[in-house]
């Protein structure tokens, strides 16, 4: 029967012949049964789908963390966040830290070009998007809160440096 085969396939995780197997017990016996059964497996080879298209994603956003490339790993890994199904938890959490991982690469690059702000925005994202209890939350929030000393720092600096530029100018020496 239709159900049966359909159900063998199911349970197989083949999900694609399971809508099949469905729809052709729906088209031919038009119980609704049948029809919980084929919307159930359409339901599962959607979320299947969209599981395979986040670790395609995953792996790109890999592949360019290799290559340093991580402002587009990061946008890979966000692919991958929206399009991976809300039940896969573990695989979810994982995309979260790996992006705040690329956010953190790319704070310790502008941070050690004395770009302070930026490196602050960056280090606020990799701790904001990082999983609670993640092994790195505790340096990301380290490194948020020296760039964060470094801009106080560096505005101090200027603001010195202002001073007595202007002394100079007015011939205090």
């Amino acid at each position: 029967s239709f159900c049966k085969d359909g159900w063998a396939a199911y349970n197989r995780g083949d999900y694609e012949e399971a809508v099949g197997e469905f729809n052709k017990a729906y088209n031919r016996y038009l119980c609704t049964n049948c029809l919980d059964n084929l919307n159930m497996a359409r339901d599962a080879l959607k979320k299947q789908i969209a599981t395979n298209q986040a670790e395609i994603y995953n792996k790109e956003a890999l592949k360019l963390i290799n290559e340093n490339k991580y402002e587009e790993a990061a946008d890979k890994l966000q692919q991958a966040i929206e399009t991976c199904p809300s039940e896969r938890i573990d695989s979810l959490n994982t995309y979260k830290n790996n992006t705040a991982e690329c956010y953190f690469e790319l704070g310790n690059k502008v941070n050690n070009q004395k770009k302070y702000a930026e490196a602050k925005e960056y280090y606020s994202k990799a701790y904001q998007k990082c999983t609670g209890g993640y092994k790195n939350e505790a340096k990301f929030k380290e490194n948020l809160e020296k760039a964060s000393k470094d801009i106080k720092n560096a505005e101090a600096s200027e603001i010195n440096r202002s001073g007595l530029t202007a002394w100079k100018e007015s011939n205090y020496e």
